[in-house]
């Protein structure tokens, strides 16, 4: 009868991991391996750690997942600082050892080893999107131990997830991160495998979020979302990432009216689910936006505010402590409130350099602009200039020397705002113009569309007016409500008007 129960339950879970139920998954998990022997407990204290933090449950999935890595001879590093030490220690023994291995099948490899990969692939995957370095410690361990073991699928899944993490540096990386996305993408076509296929598009495509490659990131994500809904199960996390980075490289295109129309939908979905972690990164990365749209503040507020109530808050500053940062400035800007914004901003700056997720290029670049906006918007509203433009002008410079497509717009919008405070008219029409032309170029219309609303209320006359007029309606089309709120939000400064 107990055999009976806890084979009962261990299909539950599975079937409650398929549906995207990870807490409920986990549980049912945890009661299977009641009673069981020590080897089958040990993968269903992992299976349980792993869905725990896929579905956002950190705490709880950090509380099992220590106890698997005992029994399993590892630990969490106990600080970003030590994490991030080992991190590059275990770069350069990556790039000592070499990405080449001896293939062998599963029944070949002992079970011992096989539970030390996927438990490190539980902890890579389930902590990459909340606290990075950490993750990104058990990605490379994992990724040395499945190259040793030499199982395909492992090897191809540490592949594609190395990838992953290697385009969290942007632009400097791509390279590699090129080479280990095509060494991924060739293996799992090898293997025919469904779930290595899909798995290593989902990558590709988180690369090209990484790197700011908007409508590649949309391409991309959206053939990976086909591949695993047809091919593959137990891929709800997948989804998940799949989803919010598919709708902020919307917004990123400036694509807001698809965005409104989406959003509901998985966020209705992802609560029906009991899905923690969806819901958090809806709202604290794009929920709120579409109700900055519809000129609501306080209810992008109210969406923010809901979002860090329900997510679990140990200590320290995670992924989503930065995007909720970024949505409280934003909502600041957009309603006016420039020197909130910039006390919020700099309130929080020490949490977020000790956490080290500035060295993620896109969220540094967005976190650089973001201060630079404040900086102005703050000057704008009367408190003393000349300190907040100079750092402005760093922020500008530091975006610039990152040397991104995507970024260098958002250097010259800030240049461009800080020459209002100069009465540089000449200066201030040229860096707009530039901020435009890259933008365009970036696949980013919404900002474009910021810059021709500035140019003309900078010129003014019939040809301003034509300006207003091109950058107006495409920002009204997106069903964006205040187009002025919505520029002193993304292009701060002294603005006529």
């Amino acid at each position: 009868d107990l055999l009976d129960t806890r084979a009962l339950r261990l299909r539950l879970g599975d079937a409650l991991s398929n549906a995207g139920r990870g807490a409920e998954a986990a549980q049912a998990y945890l009661e299977a391996a009641r009673g069981a022997g020590p080897a089958e407990a040990l993968e269903l204290n992992r299976r349980a750690a792993e869905q725990f933090l896929r579905g956002g449950y950190v705490d709880e999935g950090l509380s099992v997942l220590r106890i698997v890595l005992d029994a399993v001879g590892m630990k969490l590093p106990r600080t970003p600082l030590t994490a991030l030490l080992t991190l590059l220690l275990l770069r350069l023994r990556i790039r000592l050892r070499g990405l080449g291995f001896e293939e062998r099948s599963e029944s070949r490899i002992p079970a011992a080893d096989l539970i030390r990969i996927d438990t490190c692939w539980a902890v890579a995957s389930g902590l990459g999107f909340v606290d990075t370095v950490r993750g990104g410690v058990f990605q490379r361990r994992g990724l040395l131990l499945a190259l040793e073991a030499g199982e395909p699928f492992r090897v191809a899944r540490a592949l594609a997830v190395e990838a992953a993490y290697s385009s969290i540096s942007g632009g400097k990386s791509r390279p590699r991160t090129d080479a280990l996305n095509q060494k991924a993408m060739e293996m799992a076509e090898r293997l025919k495998h469904p779930r290595a296929l899909g798995l290593a598009t989902v990558t590709a495509g988180i690369a090209a979020f990484f790197e700011g490659r908007w409508s590649d990131c949309r391409n991309l994500l959206e053939r990976a979302e086909t591949l695993l809904k047809e091919q593959a199960a137990g891929v709800a996390f997948e989804l998940d990432n799949v989803v919010y980075c598919t709708l902020f490289s919307l917004f990123q295109m400036g694509e807001v009216k698809e965005l409104c129309d989406r959003v509901p939908r998985y966020l209705e979905d992802a609560r029906e689910r009991g899905d923690r972690y969806m819901t958090t990164n809806l709202r604290v990365r794009v929920s709120y936006l579409a109700h900055l749209a519809g000129d609501d503040a306080a209810g992008a507020r109210e969406e923010l505010a809901r979002a860090m109530e329900e997510w679990s808050n140990p200590r320290g500053f995670q992924n989503q402590h930065w995007w909720n940062l970024l949505g409280q400035a934003q909502i600041d800007l957009y309603a006016r409130r420039g020197e909130a914004a910039w006390e919020l901003v700099m309130q929080s700056w020490p949490a977020l350099t000790r956490s080290f997720a500035l060295r993620i290029q896109l969220i540094a670049i967005l976190a650089h602009a973001l201060r630079g906006r404040a900086a102005l918007a703050a000057a704008a509203d009367g408190r003393e200039v000349e300190p907040l433009i100079r750092i402005a002008e760093g922020d500008a410079g530091w975006i610039e020397s990152e040397r991104m497509p995507w970024a260098g717009p958002l250097a010259s919008l800030l240049r461009a705002g800080i020459a209002t405070f100069r009465g540089d008219a000449q200066e201030i029409l040229g860096k707009l113009e530039e901020a435009e032309m890259g933008y365009e170029a970036a696949d980013m219309r919404l900002l474009a569309s910021v810059c021709r609303f500035r140019r003309g209320q900078l010129l003014g006359g019939q040809k301003g007016g034509a300006l207003i007029v091109a950058g107006t309606t495409f920002i009204a089309g997106q069903g964006i409500r205040s187009h002025e709120r919505m520029a002193d939000m993304l292009a701060p400064g002294r603005w006529p008007g």
